[in-house]
């Protein structure tokens, strides 16, 4: 597939298209969708992590809490644990739509990575004119979510590497606890759901390059 040649296709079909870029923690989908944003028209990137239901304390004292000794109920651990249920995906949807539909939106509380707070706003606008939004996360290829993209890429890398990447990137910046729990988040939640879904990705890139 000539990738350039199907970004500039995307963009004279649709006045605001969207692409999604998506990949396990480390593989360099963050990267890759920065560049992609910098290299393309009229692109700004936006960030499934904005749309996170609580700070970053709140999710560590509710998976603390439910992995407490009193609790053994496995439904109530995958509802705290499993990543998936992190984000408010009615509003992601609700500002996609209307991002295509109007060609901006205003994001608020928005998850800040510097602070851990929900303490951000995002204004994206083109003000009229054609745009194109570029939205990096690790959770963009569930049928729910995979369908409001136009074209969808996979950041793929290894599961060893991408956590040794992720580990490199956070050591200085997370707890040993955290780095330990993201270790068990990626085996028991983030693999498996590549593994279920990788087949919906419209483009699987290799993240080693």
């Amino acid at each position: 597939m000539n990738f350039n040649k199907k970004i500039k296709q995307i963009q004279s079909q649709k006045l605001h298209p969207v692409i999604f870029v998506s990949g396990l923690g480390g593989s360099g989908k963050t990267t890759f969708a920065k560049k992609l944003v910098a290299e393309t028209p009229n692109a700004k990137l936006l960030e499934l992590d904005w749309y996170l239901i609580h700070n970053s304390k709140e999710r560590a004292e509710r998976i603390k809490n439910v992995l407490g000794p009193a609790n053994k109920n496995q439904h109530l651990i995958d509802k705290e644990l499993d990543p998936i249920n992190w984000y408010d995906w009615e509003s992601f949807k609700k500002d996609l739509e209307r991002f295509q539909k109007e060609g901006k939106f205003f994001v608020k509380n928005a998850w800040n990575q510097t602070t851990g707070e929900k303490d951000s706003e995002h204004s994206l606008d083109f003000e009229g004119n054609n745009g194109l939004i570029v939205c990096e996360g690790i959770f963009m290829l569930h049928p729910a979510i995979r369908l409001l993209a136009d074209f969808s890429i996979l950041v793929d890398l290894p599961k060893v590497e991408a956590r040794k990447r992720a580990e490199e990137r956070d050591k200085n910046a997370r707890s040993k606890e955290h780095l330990e729990r993201k270790k068990i988040i990626m085996e028991k939640y983030d693999v498996p759901y590549f593994e279920k879904y990788k087949g919906n990705a419209d483009l699987i890139l290799n993240g080693s390059n």
